[in-house]
């Protein structure tokens, strides 16, 4: 068994030398909360030097690949919608636009109907057609928004408008007059200066149909009124 170490004989202030120091931390947890400031400033800094691609704006172009041509349907650049369920989508000021190339089996009417449900989300819309040769637009009567189509070669091509209608008329009359060739008519460009297409505003909607009114009963008319006969002694 080893001999005990015994210690010599030190004043007070010597013997702070054999006792065990703390470690200096101070300059590893600066390290440390920078670290971590700079991992939560990162992606804020990367978001401000590089594009975003959800923000990144292009010509309103059509690509209908059944005729392989491009519609532009207004000169102007919105953003593209990267969610669109077609592929084709701008989310401009107010303003949604999708489209789609689907084939119309004979029936662009019906095709253009089933296009803006399935895009908007609703039920088969109602509503008159404009038509135009093999041009088609439908006004959503419930305030869901508008649709045209262009068809060809047994396809249809389906734009869908969604949103401000009315703030937007030279997206909606550029396109129509881009995909038919001809301006929309009067009676047309009228209902759409009122038509807001958000599908919140159905009472102010100038295509809807209008409530039916309350039928009161009306008095019956004198000579239907029975008359009581007094006796005369």
């Amino acid at each position: 068994m080893p001999a005990p170490v015994s210690l010599p004989n030190l004043r007070p202030t010597q013997l702070r030398l054999y006792r065990s120091q703390p470690q200096r931390t101070t300059l590893l947890w600066v390290v440390l909360v920078l670290a971590v400031v700079a991992a939560m400033l990162a992606p804020v800094v990367l978001n401000k030097v590089t594009p975003s691609a959800q923000q990144a704006t292009t010509p309103l172009v059509v690509k209908d690949p059944v005729a392989g041509a491009e519609i532009r349907l207004a000169d102007r650049e919105c953003p593209v919608d990267a969610m669109a369920l077609t592929g084709q989508g701008w989310n401009c000021p107010g303003l949604h636009i999708e489209s789609l190339t689907t084939p119309h089996a004979g029936d662009p009417d019906l095709t253009l109907r089933r296009m803006f449900r399935f895009v908007a989300g609703t039920d088969l819309p109602e509503g008159d057609i404009l038509r135009a040769g093999e041009q088609r637009l439908l006004i959503e009567p419930n305030g869901h928004g508008i649709a045209m189509s262009t068809s060809q070669l047994g396809a249809s091509q389906v734009i869908v408008f969604r949103g401000r209608i009315n703030e937007n008329l030279d997206i909606v009359t550029g396109s129509w007059r881009e995909i038919s060739g001809e301006e929309l008519p009067e009676i047309v460009r009228e209902l759409l200066q009122s038509y807001t297409g958000t599908g919140s505003d159905a009472a102010d909607n100038p295509l809807r149909a209008p409530e039916p009114q309350p039928v009161h009963n009306a008095a019956p008319h004198p000579s239907t009124q029975a008359h009581t006969v007094r006796r005369v002694a």
